[in-house]
């Protein structure tokens, strides 16, 4: 969404946690779609891939030690895979595997 202020200044809906109307500075260029701009403005999209990062990175070191994941039908997860066939896990699917959890001072080992 756009709007332009009485001294038209282009300004910007961010559709990130900030909800706010910024000026199109604040927002970074597609590069898809010349002449439009990204729908969170810079600092709820740096929010976001920190987050999204943080999943992706946790995601693997759980697949590393063989924790089961579900997928929701929310999930923005992309990129993880099967580690047998290659395949993207998809919404929906359960992913499984073998772990084995114990703790470093662990007297029984």
């Amino acid at each position: 969404m756009e709007r332009f202020t009485d001294d038209g200044v282009h300004l910007l809906h961010c559709s990130g946690p900030c909800d706010g109307w910024l000026t199109t500075d604040a927002f970074m260029p597609r590069l898809d779609r010349p002449g439009t701009f990204s729908s969170r403005c810079r600092a709820c999209r740096a929010l976001y891939q920190r987050a999204r990062h943080v999943k992706i990175a946790t995601i693997a070191a759980l697949e590393e030690i063989g924790v089961k994941i579900h997928l929701d039908e929310d999930s923005n997860i992309a990129g993880v895979a099967c580690a047998k066939c290659g395949q993207p896990f998809q919404p929906g699917q359960d992913i499984h595997g073998s772990a084995r959890f114990v703790h470093d001072v662990c007297p029984v080992g």
